[in-house]
């Protein structure tokens, strides 16, 4: 079902020149950069631009880089559409209260968000690698995952020198509020028993996906999955049992506070046991990993349909913007937007708000027997001097007599049609 409501137009309009008059302040400096050595004025690195940027600013990825790091900046930072740019390393930190620092159709080798008291949003990317973690975040005020695909690092062994390395987590949470929405994050695996030059290098377990000490976590639909636990092996006549499988998802610490509704959790597979007789030793397969282990604080899973939105971006004046909600067939819909992220749970609406308060409301209609509701609206001109616009959505569907569902969250970025 496609719609071509005049409402919404209307509204996306209305939205359109309401972010005119609260970016007029800042109009003079607002810019639209461009990472592109080919291109004139480009900028050769993700960083370059960074650097020259100015908090408001978007930067445009239209190429590979090396790494970022945004340091008290309000940025927003996308790959171009159908383009995802690689970037081997980047780091958001000491972004102030009321700050936000969007990343947008990225491919990332491990990032490390700290000192965050605004939001980081993270859309539509992937992460891997990185130790402790591919995303490693601490004390981060809101950090925000919208369809993120996370895999930690396995753990390695040298074998030249008989050592080894634990690996990494996909998502650790230090001190840290987050929400993740239809993402899926993934342990590194364990390695498997090897001889090295100088001895034996014993198997290790797999990696937990997601560890949670102090903070809040919010999981909305997605799959968190442990990493693989190492294969057994033989020296002379002892052998060495597979190891376990990595945790799903560990709360531990600070009394964290867990919630979650149709999020898939697994523990990672054990490692085979060796192959093979042997005399001593022990020849067991390891044992799957927990999906959840609580250590401290609480982990609550509630009732409730994990709906979701997105929308396709960025998106030039005169285009159209694409709007995709899932959610049960019979549904009514309503659209709340508002210009910057927010984070928190409101009255008898199910799962958390994650755009900021008060924000626009429209109601869009109910969804078909597809399960999804298509809405397109062409975006207007975004009006003189005005090069960007960012605007966060999110869906609240209910069926009769029941209570709304908040859905994951999306970015749309407007950009001018001269980008």
């Amino acid at each position: 079902m496609l719609l071509r409501h005049p409402s919404v137009r209307g509204v996306l309009a209305r939205v359109a020149s309401v972010l005119v008059v609260l970016a007029a302040s800042q109009a003079a400096r607002a810019s639209v950069l461009v990472v592109d050595p080919l291109v004139p004025g480009g900028f050769a690195s993700a960083q370059d631009a960074v650097d020259a940027a100015a908090s408001g600013d978007v930067i445009l990825l239209r190429a590979h880089s090396s790494y970022f790091d945004i340091a008290g900046k309000s940025l927003t930072v996308v790959g171009d559409v159908g383009f995802v740019p690689g970037v081997t390393f980047g780091s958001v930190h000491d972004v102030p209260a009321g700050g936000a620092v969007v990343l947008r159709n990225i491919r990332l080798f491990g990032l490390t968000l700290s000192d965050v008291q605004g939001s980081v949003w993270i859309e539509d990317c992937e992460v891997v690698l990185g130790v402790p973690a591919a995303i490693d975040a601490h004390a981060v005020a809101q950090l925000h995952l919208q369809r993120v695909k996370a895999t930690g690092s396995g753990s390695w062994v040298d074998v030249a020198g008989y050592g080894s390395g634990p690996g990494g987590r996909a998502l650790d949470l230090e001190d840290t509020h987050a929400v993740v929405c239809d993402s899926t994050l993934t342990g590194g695996n364990g390695h498997g028993f090897i001889e090295t030059v100088l001895g034996p290098a014993l198997n290790q377990p797999g990696i937990d996906a997601v560890r949670v000490t102090g903070g809040s976590l919010d999981l909305v639909g997605g799959t968190l999955n442990g990493g693989k636990g190492g294969a057994g092996g033989t020296d002379l006549a002892f052998c060495y049992a597979g190891a376990d499988g990595g945790v799903a998802l560990r709360v531990t610490g600070d009394a964290p506070v867990v919630k979650f509704h149709g999020t898939q959790l697994y523990g990672g597979a054990g490692g085979a046991g060796p192959a093979g007789s042997c005399l001593f030793g022990d020849s067991a397969p390891g044992d799957y990993g927990a999906p959840l282990v609580v250590e401290s604080g609480s982990a609550t899973m509630y009732v409730g349909d994990a709906t979701s939105l997105t929308v396709a971006t960025p998106v030039r004046e005169g285009e159209h913007v694409q709007l995709h909600v899932a959610a049960p067939a019979g549904a009514a819909v309503a659209l709340v937007l508002a210009p910057a992220p927010g984070l928190q749970w409101v009255g008898k609406v199910v799962g958390p708000l994650q755009v900021a308060v008060p924000p626009l409301l429209l109601a869009v209609g109910a969804v078909p027997p597809s399960g999804t509701l298509e809405i397109s609206a062409l975006l207007p001109e975004l009006g003189a001097g005005i090069d960007s616009v960012s605007l966060f959505l999110q869906a609240l569907s209910a069926l009769p007599g029941q209570a709304p569902e908040a859905s994951s969250a999306s970015v749309l970025v407007g950009l001018d049609a001269a980008f």
